[in-house]
């Protein structure tokens, strides 16, 4: 099984794949990513059938350029946003823009430039860019509403979104203009839809911090954004934390951070801080306005359990962020894993040489290959395990220590490392023994792809039912990306002749039964 091959299958799985987790993206933009991975699956098609499979699989770096690389630069420009550093995510939206020149993601692009003028102190021309932006009908609300909000316009930017309806509304945008404005009792209303809304579930954290910040909760802001935004620049979050500080009274501290900001090399985070300034300065130095006490009445009483519970929802959020966040220990295991195979095939892979297939076959006997049906004759048990440590080839060698690495990492940090090795051991040697008992050979048996097939069954278990509870969007990328993996190790099975799938079959029926276990061990501890 040479490279060409794996990259030539690699094209329409991944296409195939793709078509199947578009729900993924939103609704304007699958039908743009539909068209380019049907036009990648025809030009493979017909790459393979005029010049061959040895030229289809070139098709690969197309998929790499027009898939693969424009959404890792969303993603990374999305990051940079955070810090903020508008200048970068302003060049990775605009370059996955031209390279994905289909829906919104070009004009996605202009709107990041526009904003990195802005940020850049060149608001005339920010402002131009966003007026070409009125043109497009679906960033116009954007463009008209993103200058109100970094000039301080908050009053009028809330009346606008007011009078949008409910689709086409900006929900980012009126939760900050809602506590920007002081509208507390709203803001509280509209977190709590969209923490009841899975539609928008990546706007919970979003959400979580407005209410923190408006509410006055500063050491709640700053749990959150050290848990919930580990991305988020250190002066981004030191504006979000005296924020909260001025809500809750304190003043002081919170103009010292106002004055500190005013030397920022962002223009966005100057302007901002020095409205802060002005509304200290006027006397109005609590964001939020104070509001008469609402009468003892049954509908006010309801109101105010509703908060209290919308606060030790986002309080409680917090702390299972903190809990997934905390500094995860090395995959020692994995590592050692993974080293292991690299030390063991380069030992006997240096005395191979140019042996015959034969001669080859016995070198991998001599090393610790199981061979069915000797060893259930001469009790060399041992063959069981070791075997596992073996590999034909180098590509058989590099795909299964790959995939080792990314799953390992994953379970590892999660359930740690007794654990971690339990599963795979037990795809190792229960994927061995299940060959033993069904397969009369002879057949030689290496590879440690029972192990890696129980990696990949118990992380799909466990990503399964965290999604069958939560049904969120994000866990639908590793879904469908743990789902790729399988699919691509199918299409290896079934187009070589060398692969027993009886071990691979057995050792992801292993893992699922693991990652069952662990979850239900999970829950148990939890109730």
């Amino acid at each position: 099984m040479s490279l060409q091959y794996v990259l030539n299958w690699l094209v329409p799985v991944g296409a195939l794949f793709g078509l199947l987790g578009l729900q993924r993206f939103p609704q304007k933009e699958r039908r743009a990513w539909a068209l380019t991975h049907i036009s990648l699956l025809a030009t493979w098609a017909a790459v393979r059938i005029v010049a061959g499979p040895q030229w289809s699989a070139w098709v690969f770096a197309l998929e790499l350029l027009f898939v693969a690389l424009p959404q890792r630069l969303v993603r990374h420009a999305a990051a940079a946003a955070m810090i903020p550093r508008w200048g970068r995510a302003s060049t990775y939206a605009r370059i996955a823009g031209w390279l994905h020149p289909f829906g919104s993601w070009p004009s996605q692009g202009r709107l990041v430039h526009a904003l990195a003028l802005w940020d850049a102190g060149q608001e005339s021309l920010s402002r131009q860019q966003f007026e070409r932006l009125t043109r497009d009908p679906e960033f116009r609300q954007h463009a008209l509403l993103r200058p109100l909000g970094l000039s301080g316009q908050w009053e009028e930017m809330l009346s606008q979104l007011r009078a949008e309806s409910g689709e086409s509304r900006d929900e980012a945008l009126l939760g900050r203009a809602l506590g920007e404005c002081g509208n507390i009792d709203a803001l509280h209303h509209w977190a709590a839809r969209i923490n009841a809304d899975r539609q928008l579930s990546e706007l919970w954290k979003l959400s979580w911090l407005y209410v923190t910040v408006f509410s006055g909760l500063p050491e709640a802001t700053r749990q959150l954004i050290r848990h919930g935004f580990p991305t988020m620049g250190d002066e981004m979050g030191t504006f979000w934390h005296a924020s909260a500080q001025q809500c809750a009274g304190q003043w002081a501290a919170a103009r010292v951070t106002w004055q500190r900001l005013g030397n920022s090399e962002s223009y966005t985070l100057r302007s901002a801080a020095a409205q802060r300034l002005r509304c200290a300065g006027a006397g109005g130095a609590e964001l939020q306005r104070s509001a008469p006490p609402a009468p003892e009445t049954p509908a006010a009483n309801r109101e105010r359990e509703a908060r209290h519970a919308l606060v030790e929802h986002v309080h409680t959020a917090i702390r299972t962020l903190a809990a997934r966040t905390r500094p995860p220990k090395r995959p020692w295991f994995t590592y050692a894993v993974v080293f292991l195979n690299l030390g063991v095939f380069s030992v006997y892979h240096d005395w191979a040489g140019k042996l015959s297939q034969t001669e080859y076959g016995m070198l991998l006997f001599d090393a610790g290959a199981l061979v069915v049906p000797l060893e259930l004759a001469n009790d060399e048990s041992w063959r069981i395990l070791t075997a596992g440590f073996l590999h034909f080839g180098p590509v058989h060698l590099a795909f299964n220590c790959f995939v080792t690495t990314v799953l390992g990492r994953s379970i590892e940090t999660q359930l740690g490392p007794a654990r971690t090795a339990w599963i795979y051991f037990s795809g190792v040697i229960g994927g061995n023994l299940w060959f033993m008992w069904f397969t009369e050979g002879p057949a030689l048996v290496v590879g440690a792809s029972g192990a890696v097939m129980a990696l990949l069954g118990s992380q799909l278990t466990r990503v399964a039912l965290e999604y069958r509870k939560r049904r969120t969007p994000q866990l639908l990328r590793p879904l469908f990306m743990l789902l790729l993996v399988m699919a691509v190790q199918i299409v290896f099975d079934i187009n070589t002749e060398q692969v027993a799938g009886s071990v691979h079959l057995s050792g992801f029926a292993i893992g699922m039964f693991a990652g069952w276990l662990v979850m239900d061990a999970r829950r148990n501890a939890a109730a």
